[in-house]
């Protein structure tokens, strides 16, 4: 254990270290032209969505009906279940 003041401090450094960790690992799993399941079906009953650009945000497509939602990265990387097709 390092030495300082309050144990709180270090736990916090580990988790931050842990969280950029697992994000970049996140991050490198889906790419551009991908076909990914979130974890709520779209209103038209098709869980099938194409990633259609990606940046600090991600826009994806349904691949059913068309319809295109814009959303940040963080709220991307909540939302999504799995990685259906690689692209």
């Amino acid at each position: 254990m390092l030495d300082c003041p309050k144990n709180g401090i270090v736990s916090l450094y580990v988790y931050v270290c842990f969280y950029d960790y697992f994000r970049r690992d996140m991050s490198e799993m889906y790419d551009l032209g991908d076909i990914v399941e979130m974890k709520k079906p779209h209103a038209c009953q098709a869980n099938r969505w194409e990633i259609i650009r990606m940046g600090a945000d991600i826009k994806i497509k349904c691949t059913n009906c068309g319809h295109i939602v814009m959303m940040t990265r963080r709220d991307f990387e909540k939302k999504m279940k799995k990685i259906l097709e690689k692209n």
